[in-house]
């Protein structure tokens, strides 16, 4: 329907030029059949959305698609921008089918858009995939969806998560553009088990860490605010008292580790500011994105151990023909008073390619991160901006440092290597890198979901 209406939109620009063309265009036209190129200011004029009517909506309130719809009345329509209009209404999930159509409007050059939709009546289950840089990939093999559920446009559900090193159970709900301030309220509660990597004694070790959550947040969306978001997290953290390495049960824990057991209420106030200006989410060619972020553990909001973390986070893409030049640059510092388990690491397939997972984070964790990296990506398989297989190559270099080894110098990492990307259904990007330690004669193979940044 959508790709109709863009033929519909380029003939209807085609007729009102020639309905309304210039003067003396038709005897021009007997005196001399030659075609001649017309100027620019003769081309066919854009056609302007007298006004948009919906079809449909029985319980999706107006405002909702306002939200989505970047098309005013008045504004000249290109089928670009329907394409980003139905991109966009599509991607709420709120709607079984959209479908875009126009008519002709009150006088020539003007046209009535027509978005007609066929609204999710009940909750419906998903099923999905993803990654994080702590906890490995997982999979939400049970979740259910509760979207739009009274026609405000709210974002609510629950999900069951199992991965490779985490699992729990979550609900989270989301109120867009609460108030009309282009702040989104967002509510989340549930309980996690994360099972944190050691190296003890030149082995790794798993360290199973509990959690029970709750978060209060406003979240930016629009307008200056879109830059902004902030809030409250409450969580109550519960370390085991034991660890396995090759699944071979020890209570032995080095100092650094034996001091930071106990049951914590990780009470905070964050607040992070961000910009995005890529040109796609997934394979970047343009853009930066960058975020400072910024929390504090406090007495007041009852936690039990008191720490500030600030992390810089940045990123840089350029295109260089069809290849990408990509650029990431993270620091971060925390106090020596947080736990283990609200430091930095480093070394692996999400940190430090070439080292194994976590293999350069000093015991108890680190206090104060650097890390670089560099890829130059380019297509081997498929059509631009987004093929099915992509190669790269890449440098990484990063330093770990903790304030709990004073005799630590913090060295400098490196590495380099090459790799592969490629899209799986439902799971999104798979990731496989070859990464060869510049200190050493050795080389690691990484698997992973997701670019590197």
């Amino acid at each position: 329907m959508v790709a109709t209406l863009r033929k519909v939109l380029a003939a209807s620009a085609l007729s009102v030029f020639l309905l309304c063309g210039m003067p003396g265009a038709a005897s021009a036209q007997n005196r001399d059949s030659t075609a001649v190129p017309l100027p620019s200011e003769s081309r066919p004029p854009a056609l302007l959305v007298e006004r948009i009517e919906i079809l449909g909506a029985t319980k999706t309130r107006r405002h909702v698609f306002n939200r989505y719809l970047q098309l005013k009345p008045g504004d000249a329509v290109t089928p670009e921008m329907i394409d980003r209009d139905y991109a966009a209404l599509t991607a709420t999930h709120f709607f079984k089918q959209v479908d875009f159509s126009s008519k002709p409007g009150s006088e020539p050059g003007k046209i009535v858009l027509v978005i007609e939709v066929t609204e999710r009546r009940w909750p419906w289950l998903e099923f999905a995939g993803g990654f994080s840089e702590l906890q490995g990939w997982y999979l939400v093999p049970a979740g259910v969806r509760c979207d739009n559920l009274f026609g405000g446009g709210s974002i609510a559900g629950a999900r069951l998560v199992i991965g490779d090193r985490t699992g729990g159970f979550f609900f989270h709900f989301r109120q867009p553009d609460l108030l009309a301030s282009g702040l989104d309220l967002q509510l989340e509660t549930g309980s996690s088990a994360t099972d944190y990597i050691h190296y003890l004694d030149g082995r790794q070790a798993l360290h199973k860490v509990r959690r029970g959550a709750a978060r209060i947040a406003l979240l930016g969306s629009r307008g200056w605010a879109r830059f902004f978001s902030a809030g409250i997290h409450f969580e109550n953290v519960r370390p085991e008292a034991e660890f396995k390495v090759k699944n071979v049960t020890r209570t032995d824990f080095p100092p650094a580790l034996a001091a930071q057991l106990a049951s914590e209420k990780i009470n905070t106030f964050f607040a992070r500011l961000q910009i995005d200006t890529r040109d796609d989410h997934y394979f970047p060619r343009a853009g930066t994105w960058g975020a400072l972020s910024f929390e504090r553990a406090a007495a007041a909001l009852g936690a039990t151990q008191r720490f500030n973390r600030i992390v810089l986070d940045g990123r840089w893409y350029r295109a260089l023909g069809s290849s990408v030049l990509a650029v990431h640059g993270k620091a971060g510092r925390v106090a020596s008073a947080a736990p283990f388990y609200e430091r930095f690491y480093l070394g692996g397939a999400y940190a430090l390619r070439g080292f194994p997972e976590r293999g350069l984070t000093p015991p108890g964790w680190g206090t104060e991160l650097l890390l670089a990296q560099a890829e130059m990506r380019f297509p081997v398989a498929g059509e631009m901006p987004r093929p099915g297989l992509m190669g790269a190559i890449f440098f990484d270099a990063g330093r770990i440092r903790t304030s709990n080894l004073p005799d630590d110098a913090g060295r400098f990492f490196t590495s380099a290597g090459f790799g592969f990307r490629t899209r799986v259904p439902v799971i999104g990007l798979l990731r496989m890198d070859f990464a060869y330690p510049l200190d050493r004669d050795d080389f690691r193979f990484h698997i992973a979901l997701g670019q590197t940044f």
